[in-house]
């Protein structure tokens, strides 16, 4: 009779147990042999059940999730009284009163585990759909400013077919992705996510190197201008200097030789960096250009208000 009230003693814990959460150490308790002492025996599964839920409630506090750890450690207390009950009454005789004590006191534990292991679950996914949703807007974002940013290319006389078929395409693969976030399926919605960020990608990329091509075209537009620009002034500084030798201006005539001079030695060392493709020189050079142009435009209209008329025509 009372090996049958010990082996159903055995059976609840060992069905308690079983239920626990990674409970695995409680297996080899569990199947220990038939001379282990019942009080030994509720004792080690509750201390490993009650460690697990402690451990659980240090790892919930250090995840900012007090109301968890909160819950774990009042469980934890409930438990700790009914195991001392359970205590009493097997030391008293009473193994039936026992079991059903420390049944009760492990499945308090469990109880507190499994909500724990719930609410985490649920605040993990809560906060995977956040992050989510968060990417689909940060990515609808980046797409608005692609899209400007082809439509000034577009202006610009660039076909921005391809870049803007793709950001279509992306655009429905954000729409799939909400859908399943809505729906729960996170790891369908990564992979939109995924797809559509690639693609971004690789919009980005086209745009840079098309905006480099822009960029150098206006480049060459402008420096082709400066060239121009230097090139007819020096041939109207040559008539300019011509002139005014016939006039017998010679200090006048030798600022125009020596500006002409100057401007035609920076476009030489211009076009001589081009050809050897030393860009800094290049550069530096037509930095230079600028300046004589400016300089010598600023003198033309200060001698011009001084001598009205004077000077030759052109």
């Amino acid at each position: 009779m009372m090996e049958m009230k010990k082996e159903r003693v055995r059976s609840i814990l060992a069905v308690s147990a079983l239920t626990l959460i990674g409970m695995t150490p409680i297996l080899t308790l569990v199947a220990q042999s038939e001379d282990s002492n019942v009080a030994e025996r509720i004792l080690a599964i509750y201390d490993q059940a009650r460690e697990l839920a402690l451990r659980w409630a240090s790892r919930a506090e250090q995840l900012g999730r007090e109301d968890i750890a909160n819950e774990l450690r009042m469980a934890v207390e409930e438990a700790d009284t009914l195991i001392e009950q359970a205590r009493g009454e097997l030391a008293s005789g009473n193994e039936d009163m026992a079991a059903e004590l420390a049944k009760e006191a492990i499945n308090r534990l469990k109880e507190a585990l499994m909500k724990a292991k719930e609410d985490y679950t649920s605040s993990n996914l809560t906060r995977s759909k956040e992050r989510l949703l968060s990417a689909i807007r940060r990515l609808n974002r980046v797409i608005q400013r692609l899209e400007e940013v082809l439509r000034k290319l577009e202006s610009s006389g660039v076909n921005v077919e391809e870049p803007r078929q793709k950001l279509e395409r992306a655009k429905e693969m954000l729409e799939d992705a909400l859908e399943f976030v809505n729906e729960g399926k996170l790891e369908k919605a990564k992979e939109m996510l995924k797809g559509a960020a690639d693609l971004l990608r690789e919009v980005f990329s086209w745009i840079r190197d098309h905006i480099d091509d822009v960029r150098r075209e206006k480049i060459q537009r402008k420096v082709q201008r400066i060239i121009s620009a230097a090139e007819k002034t020096i041939e109207r500084l040559q008539k300019l200097e011509e002139w005014l030798i016939q006039h017998n201006r010679t200090e006048a005539a030798a600022k125009v030789a020596e500006a002409r001079e100057a401007l035609s030695r920076a476009l030489d060392r211009f076009r001589e960096a081009i050809k050897e493709e030393d860009y800094a020189a290049a550069r530096e050079a037509l930095r230079e250009m600028v300046g004589i142009l400016r300089r010598i435009r600023q003198y033309m209209m200060e001698y011009r208000s001084r001598s009205p008329g004077t000077s030759p025509s052109g």
